[in-house]
């Protein structure tokens, strides 16, 4: 074989082994071509997938807050039906106010409420629960709104006394204190020849002898015991907590008898 020769055949072996090659790399390609588009088509569908979750979580979220506001709507207008028939219940000699609570004061002693001078509130308002009973008065006021002193507070008691009788039983009078050895509100100062016994309803007295109006519910006798000087008795009283989680208003009680 000639030297031309030999080198056309080395370069046709080249040639036949560079297609021999290409053919294999085409064949080992397209597997990994087949791989990358199966993989790009599962990736739109995880995309596509996530964003009819998103679309969906979206929908739901806004359910639940509707479900929720409705729930709330609910339960405001429940609070003021209750608030109209407790107002309806109470006597006509004074006039009324209903408020809704905004918050617990940072001290927990107080709450305050969305109503104000503008509104006609006044220092010393009393305030009562939707149970009609005697929750507070009014402390601190601004034009919008007011702060609620209340009365079930060790604060309120050691500060301020509160004359107070038994329900059915006007004769029985006594002053609504704290007694800070027993930790509890006590009625005190009650004469020895007056009746009062556990269960007995305790109320604001009113008239001259009481800045605020009579008839307004405060708490129930729990046991009733010898006075501390000896002279007179005095009664270990049970106040309803408030406020309760399901609580969101207040009435408001305007009276002439108040300074």
């Amino acid at each position: 074989m000639s030297r031309r020769s030999g080198s056309k055949f080395k370069i046709a072996v080249g040639i036949l082994g560079v297609c021999l090659l290409a053919g294999a790399a085409f064949l080992y390609r397209q597997p990994l071509v087949d791989n990358v588009v199966a993989f790009q088509q599962e990736l739109s569908q995880w995309h596509t997938l996530y964003k009819e979750n998103e679309k969906w979580k979206k929908v739901l979220k806004n359910a639940a807050i509707d479900n929720m506001k409705s729930v709330q709507l609910q339960f405001q207008n429940k609070q003021l039906e209750k608030a109209y028939e407790v107002m309806q219940q109470l006597p006509g000699t004074n006039t009324y106010s209903m408020a809704n609570i905004i918050r617990l004061t940072p001290a927990r002693t107080g709450i305050e409420i969305d109503l104000g001078k503008l509104d006609g509130i006044q220092k010393n308002d009393p305030v009562l629960s939707l149970e009609q009973n005697f929750v507070g008065i009014v402390s601190e006021i601004t034009d919008r709104t007011s702060i609620i002193q209340l009365i079930n507070t060790t604060e309120f008691l050691t500060n301020q006394g509160i004359s107070v009788t038994v329900r059915g039983r006007e004769t029985t009078m006594g002053i609504l204190e704290y007694d800070l050895s027993a930790n509890s509100p006590i009625v005190d100062k009650i004469p020895e020849d007056q009746i009062i016994q556990a269960g007995d309803v305790i109320e604001t007295i009113g008239g001259d002898l009481s800045k605020y109006p009579a008839g307004l519910r405060i708490g129930t006798v729990s046991e009733v015991s010898a006075g501390s000087l000896g002279i007179s008795v005095q009664a270990a009283l049970t106040i309803p907590e408030f406020p309760k989680p399901n609580e969101s208003m207040v009435i408001i009680v305007h009276s002439s008898s108040i300074p």
